[in-house]
């Protein structure tokens, strides 16, 4: 059994891995008999659909909080199954806020009291300028 989750921004790219993993399937089959069996789904979708406008209200919100706390983003496209992604599949556009956690999945992963304190800022500057 192999499970594996296949991240990619473009969705034309997401379909064709879809296609190489079945044709590979395939393949295998091909060789080795009806050996392999492919099961293809889909877990999460990817949230860069819903913030593809980089004027999109959650980021301008965003943007808007680290200007006024005088944070200088370090804006990345990710590409993940992070509950915002789940929300955003609901109808409500979620981006991923910085947690400032370092050596993320191991068991060195750690998230210093500042940053907690600055990310805590951070989402109340984000309702405050919302309820404006």
């Amino acid at each position: 059994t192999l499970k594996i989750d296949i991240r990619e921004f473009d969705e034309v790219k997401f379909q064709k891995r879809l296609e190489f993993l079945s044709e590979m399937a395939s393949s295998f089959n091909k060789i080795y008999g009806d050996r392999c069996e492919i099961t293809l789904k889909t877990r999460y979708e990817n949230v860069f659909k819903f913030l593809k406008d980089e004027n999109s209200l959650p980021i301008k919100l965003a943007k808007d909080a680290f200007s006024e706390l005088n944070i200088t983003p370090n804006i990345k496209p990710m590409r993940g199954g992070y509950d915002g992604a789940a929300i955003s599949a609901k109808g409500v556009p979620t981006l991923n806020l910085f947690t400032g956690g370092n050596n993320f999945h191991s068991v060195f992963e750690y998230l210093p009291v500042a940053s907690l304190k600055a990310a805590s800022e951070v989402i109340k500057k984000i309702i405050i300028n919302a309820a404006k």
